[in-house]
């Protein structure tokens, strides 16, 4: 959220730079909790990660996959009818 704020205030390379290492940082995190964290072993934990591995390719899927698959497959447009 930080980069976002800061968008509009630093130049669009470094925002960019910045933006990704959040990527970088959450699976770094993600890692260093599966092979170090002393809760890995609860089933809690395993949830929290498998939700959070799951969102992040949810979230690829739609940024890069589903919109090649839009510009492949325009919308039609299709005319409004009036109300009578």
């Amino acid at each position: 959220m930080l980069s976002t704020w800061l968008a509009g205030f630093i130049p669009r390379r470094t925002w960019h730079l910045l933006h990704r290492a959040g990527y970088i940082a959450f699976a770094l995190g993600l890692a260093h909790g599966v092979a170090a964290g002393s809760d890995t072993e609860h089933w809690v934990t395993h949830v929290v990660y498998t939700a959070s591995v799951g969102s992040l390719l949810g979230a690829a899927y739609l940024r890069f996959l589903a919109r090649d698959w839009a510009a492949a497959h325009p919308a039609r447009h299709v005319p409004r009818q009036h109300m009578q």
